[in-house]
């Protein structure tokens, strides 16, 4: 057993390419069942979101699971070797004790775009759920990832990494909220439809406010982004209403308050503009909050009497003390997801040791016995094909059994002295994987489907695909002195 995890997110790959291996919920199960088609791969978690592409599985061993994780991606996504290369310096790449981190660490939100963020526990539940439909889960994963959600709960209801926003957009909504103890009696104007407005207008909705003005350079895109909310604020008894730009200063007296985040090269509200809204609004004050940068508001504007405005320097200090308080709420998490990594590597330990021990010895009594009768072969010829004696065989018998003991002791002590040790997986997975365990856990020799007399010294004891009676698509080129030469090797042939 192998845990390894393979990906690329928001730190290491542009949007472009990472929605070029984003999943959707309807291809999750094909790509889940095609990894987990591989004899290598016992099991297979992806997790997919618009921050990050991941790919978890349990492998008989590091290299044959890499191999099994190129070849879906190429075969998966349709990518040639050349792709292929273009995309490895943006994964990232952790095994044993560092995926189990990684997931951890993932599903507490501290490797977000935005710390704290609550999206990711239910994403990293949803492709677990998935994962189990498809039949990609066992035992060691549904441990794993159950554990996972645990630590995300755990990290939810133990911390307050998630109690403040972050992002501009929510700080420009929580400073209205500041300014106005209720923003249910409040109308509110808001410039731009990019993703900084969509957040803002989602915030918006979200509070409850009666009326939402929708206002952008293209009429289109303030309509479209008008009726997608609709729904969403009718629910509160609100109404959403997009308006031209044109008509902003005959708009503008309309709005309690003016949220601006437009891309636009100058200024979109002037002094003006202002003093006209002011005037038509009959002493009732006017707030403005600009997050544009370049600015959309003329700071003129904050010397207007009864005009409040607020720009990205006013809302960087209110992130940067929510940040400040959201990375000491981090240390605390990082904290439970330390321990939560210990104990789920305590329990693989737990669940590998005896195994391991048991199928060790298996594996070294076959080979003791087969050399034993090898040597007990050689005496009869020795004799002229006359049988041992008792005492004669009885000498090889204890021989190979005492060869054995003498190997299996150091390994089996140390691996019981080290079964309460979390970091003990690594000599347990070292064991597995140094003496073929996994991959060749019966120690027989693999028989070539093609010559079934010989050993197939390519294959060096792994199973063979080829099917029986087919060419062996291996043995490429013939080479000098009766050699055939096969993916870079040279093997040697009679």
């Amino acid at each position: 057993m192998t845990l390894l995890a393979l990906g690329l997110s928001h730190k290491t790959a542009p949007v472009a390419l990472r929605e070029r291996l984003a999943l959707d919920g309807a291809a999750l199960s094909p790509a889940l069942q095609a990894l987990t088609a591989s004899e290598l791969v016992d099991e297979a978690v992806i997790l997919s979101t618009c921050n990050r592409t991941e790919y978890y599985l349990d492998a008989k061993d590091m290299p044959k699971g890499l191999a099994v994780l190129r070849d879906f991606i190429c075969s998966f996504y349709g990518l040639d070797e050349r792709e292929y290369a273009s995309l490895r310096p943006h994964f990232y790449f952790k095994q044993g004790k560092e995926a189990v981190e990684h997931l951890f660490t993932v599903v507490a939100s501290l490797d977000s775009q935005v710390l704290g963020e609550a999206q990711i526990l239910g994403q990293v539940r949803t492709a677990f759920a998935a994962a189990s439909a498809a039949g990609a889960v066992a035992k060691v994963f549904d441990k794993l990832f159950k554990q996972a959600i645990e630590v995300g709960r755990l990290v939810r209801t133990d911390t307050a990494i998630g109690a403040q926003s972050v992002s501009i957009s929510t700080a420009a909504v929580n400073l209205v909220h500041q300014v106005y103890d209720k923003l249910s009696d409040l109308n509110v104007l808001l410039l731009g439809t990019g993703q900084m407005g969509r957040l803002a207008a989602q915030y918006l909705a979200e509070k409850g406010v009666p009326q939402l003005f929708l206002s952008s350079r293209h009429l289109d895109h303030a309509q479209a982004l008008a009726e997608e909310m609709q729904g969403a604020l009718r629910q509160g008894g609100s109404a959403v209403a997009a308006l031209p730009i044109e008509d902003l200063a005959q708009s503008l007296h309309r709005a309690d308050v003016t949220i601006s985040c437009t891309s636009a090269s100058g200024y979109v509200i002037g002094p003006a503009m202002v003093r006209e809204a002011r005037r038509r609004r009959h002493g009732r004050p006017l707030l403005l909050i600009d997050i544009a940068l370049p600015r959309d508001v003329d700071p003129a504007v904050g010397e207007i009497s009864d005009v409040f405005l607020y720009d990205l320097d006013d809302l960087g200090v209110m992130v940067d003390d929510n940040l400040k308080t959201r990375a000491g709420e981090a240390k605390k998490a990082e904290q439970i997801v330390a321990e939560q990594v210990d104990a789920f590597l305590s329990w693989i330990q737990a669940e590998q040791v005896t195994p391991t021990i048991k199928d060790l010895n298996q594996k070294l009594t076959m080979y003791a016995e087969r050399e034993r009768d090898r040597a007990a072969k050689a005496l009869r010829g020795q004799h002229g094909g006359q049988p041992l004696t008792a005492a004669e065989q009885g000498v090889l018998d204890a021989m190979a059994a005492s060869i054995v003991k003498k190997i299996m002791h150091g390994p089996m002590m140390r691996l019981r002295s080290q079964a309460g040790n979390p970091d003990s997986y690594r000599y347990t997975e070292a064991c597995r994987y140094l003496f073929g365990l996994d991959v060749n856990p019966s120690g027989k020799p693999h028989r070539c489907h093609v010559k079934p007399e010989r050993l197939c010294q390519v294959d060096q004891g792994q199973p063979c695909d080829i099917p029986d009676g087919a060419g062996c698509g291996r043995r490429v080129a013939r080479g000098p002195q009766g050699q055939s030469t096969t993916a870079g090797k040279t093997v040697k042939t009679k």
